[in-house]
């Protein structure tokens, strides 16, 4: 038996898209993306396909969101060739956005694919797309597609991080992998040699002569590298003033989150542990007064309230000299808090709690992020719609997808001409990494395939 080509019906509803923000938030439809900050490079307008249905957001000097169908969209800072490749239009499964504004706004993104490779694009004068920096013609864009590292396709990814000028990758194994510009050790640990190369990759990275394992999450700053372990504790790489952990983000850390200069830790009490550069009160929520810039805040303090029901972070990039670099959380209410540059227009503080959008508090928000000069938040839960693929082996028929999509189920029918009738997959599919994988034999006839929502 031919098999016809693999056919998709998801039984989820399809969500509207908005043709301009809604004039209430409360009104917004679900996975619609808002932002406020300055909009220099284009990074707060939101386009018409992030006002409905998005599932993640990204950003730096550039946005990035995620789609539930697993494509990409993108806006602000397009200096870089940040024009989404086709391997980014499909099967993404999370997504990072990097960059620095020194010669223009310009950035990088990367995708996480279904199948546990990496696709990258844009600035690339640190390697921090391909691995090899670019050398001509500013700002050096280029694409990987996937990520080749070593002769060697990066695969077993399963999270993403993009820095300044580097990006991160975690392996399923618990094992990291950098590459980009190191010129403080961001990659490898160890500072680049005076005049160059300053560009790197570790593969795996190994500190102090030990390979880094047991990581759960890693997050990318400006200059320095931080990851999560299993037992709670966060260890850091990179710019000196980063590597020095508190003692209090030493156990009981659930997310991590970095900044131009500052990091970022959520703990499992809800309060959050921040340190780093605070000129701008990106720490500790008020500006130094005693011509202090380094700061620890154990926990955050805010208007002499510990900040508290926290159940995310992020940390802003930015330019000393610019501004930018600030904090945000989400509480368990789905309200935000911002602290740090331009969080206030009022000098005395960098608070705003709550954050509030043309009039309205920002609230229902079930994601967050923090570029340069703005912050990024995620109204209402939209779902990732899994990708069900299909490969030929002999008269076989191969599907497969991912093992994270377990609230969806495989159907078969053999006439799509209505009315149709689906019927249940009987078969119990294997696990083979991350995926579901179920083999068909022919059994007469033409038949098509689903994935349907439970």
């Amino acid at each position: 038996m031919k098999h016809q080509p693999l056919r998709l019906a998801f039984a989820a509803t399809l969500l509207l898209l908005c043709s301009s923000p809604p004039a209430s938030i409360a009104q917004a439809a679900p996975g619609t993306v808002v932002a406020s900050g300055w909009n220099s490079h284009g990074q707060t307008p939101i386009p018409h396909a992030a006002q409905g249905g998005v599932v993640a957001v990204a950003s730096a000097a550039h946005t990035v969101a995620l789609k539930s169908e697993g494509s990409v969209v993108g806006w602000g800072g397009n200096h870089s060739g940040l024009t989404e490749p086709i391997a980014a239009q499909s099967g993404v499964t999370a997504i990072a956005a990097g960059g620095a504004c020194d010669f223009g706004c310009n950035g990088h993104t990367v995708a996480l694919k279904d199948d546990g490779t990496v696709v990258a694009w844009g600035r690339n004068d640190h390697g921090q797309v391909t691995g090899t920096p670019a050398t001509e013609g500013f700002p050096y864009s280029a694409t990987a597609s996937p990520v080749t590292l070593g002769g060697q396709v990066l695969n077993g990814v399963i999270a993403i991080a993009a820095g300044s000028y580097h990006t991160v990758a975690l392996k399923n194994d618990g094992t990291v992998v950098a590459w980009g510009g190191n010129e403080n050790g961001q990659v490898t640990g160890t500072w680049a040699p005076v005049g160059g190369p300053y560009a790197a990759t570790a593969s795996p990275v190994t500190l102090g002569g030990q390979i880094l394992t047991a990581v759960i999450a890693i997050a990318a700053g400006g200059n320095h590298t931080v990851a999560l372990k299993n037992d709670g504790s966060v260890v850091s790489w990179g710019s000196l003033d980063q590597t020095t952990v508190p003692v209090a983000a030493q156990s009981g850390v659930t997310a991590i989150a970095a900044g131009s200069a500052h990091t970022v830790a959520l703990k499992n009490d809800g309060t959050v542990v921040a340190w780093g550069y605070n000129r701008e009160g990106q720490v500790t929520g008020t500006l130094p007064t005693d011509g202090s810039d380094f700061a620890i805040a154990s926990p955050v303090t805010l208007g002499g309230q510990v900040l508290s029901g926290v159940t995310a972070i992020a940390a802003g990039d930015g330019l000393f000299e610019a501004g930018g670099s600030h904090t945000v959380a989400l509480k368990d209410d789905g309200t935000v808090v911002r602290w740090g540059a331009k969080a206030s227009s009022d000098l005395s503080t960098a608070i705003e709690n709550p954050v509030t959008l043309g009039g309205q508090v920002l609230s229902g928000v079930t994601a967050i992020a923090a570029g340069h000069f703005q912050t990024v938040a995620l109204l209402g839960g939209v779902q990732l719609l899994p990708t069900l693929k299909a490969r030929s082996n002999g008269n076989e028929l191969i599907l497969s997808w991912p093992t994270n999509a377990d609230w969806f189920t495989l159907q078969s029918t053999i006439d799509l001409r209505p009315p149709v009738t689906w019927l249940d997959s009987t078969n119990v599919p294997a696990v083979i990494g991350a995926h579901f994988t179920l083999t068909n034999t022919p059994a007469g006839g033409t038949r098509f395939y689903r994935l349907r929502k439970m």
